[in-house]
């Protein structure tokens, strides 16, 4: 983007006000410079954007901003810095507020949709791209119709997209995670308890540990279910001495 038109978004007064670099990235002097640069962090930023832009294919300019190669002059620094602005300003929560908005929102998509897959992102990404370019770059960067600029549009659609992935990752993560709350949410409404792991070859221990199970399954009339390994009853103790016997169980029992 900064390329594509003459230093953007830096030069956009909305994004200045959002991150508070007021003089572009390579001010004249050196109060200017963004929080925590020095002069030669700017030149070797000033560096890596020149390295960048004579990449003529975009795959290659792509590779190249990806490349974890320590020798490139700024490359770690900004990649840093960028991430750290990124996550303190809240960018993608602002993007996904414009995304709810404008019932682009992928979960919403989802929910909509015949087949109830998670939508890919690159054609939504450009619907979206106006009102995103919009909130986090103000009217300078909208043409007469309330478009982003065409120069900048496939920068605003990659940042949107980027948004779209983490989105992506952070829906699996809570759907294995509500799983597992479910699974456990079901194990306790049944009241089902799972024994210690214990094998009566191992010694006296266990074969006492054994005992005390037998004189539980005849106290309570339970049906003990598994193998010697994470044996369960399932059903729930309604007898308070089964209960005491149990918790005096649990309390002195080995685990292994």
């Amino acid at each position: 983007m900064y390329h594509a038109a003459e230093g953007a978004p830096w030069s956009y007064l909305k994004w200045q006000e959002t991150t508070g670099v007021g003089y572009g990235l390579f001010p004249g002097e050196d109060d200017q410079l963004p929080q925590n640069w020095t002069r030669q962090t700017a030149e070797d930023i000033r560096s890596y954007f020149k390295m960048y832009k004579e990449k003529r294919k975009e795959a290659d300019r792509v590779a190249f901003s990806s490349s974890r190669a320590s020798h490139i002059p700024g490359l770690q620094f900004w990649r840093t810095w960028v991430r750290q602005l990124w996550k303190e300003k809240g960018m993608q929560s602002r993007i996904t507020s414009v995304l709810s908005e404008e019932n682009l929102h992928p979960i919403v998509l989802m929910r909509h949709s015949t087949d109830q897959k998670w939508p890919q992102g690159a054609m939504y990404a450009v619907q979206a791209a106006d009102a995103v370019g919009l909130e986090l770059f103000g009217e300078d960067a909208m043409d007469g119709l309330g478009h982003v600029h065409a120069n900048i549009k496939p920068s605003v659609t990659a940042i949107i997209q980027r948004t779209w992935n983490n989105l992506n990752t952070q829906y699996k993560r809570s759907v294995s995670r509500i799983g597992d709350l479910e699974e456990k949410a079901i194990v306790a409404f049944e009241g089902m308890l799972t024994f210690p792991v214990f094998d009566n070859r191992l010694g006296i221990d266990d074969f006492q540990t054994s005992t005390r199970i037998s004189s539980l399954k005849q106290s309570s009339n339970m049906s003990f279910k598994g193998s010697a390994v994470g044996r369960t009853f399932r059903k729930p103790c309604k007898s308070p001495k089964t209960k005491k016997k149990l918790n005096k169980w649990k309390m002195s029992s080995r685990y292994f």
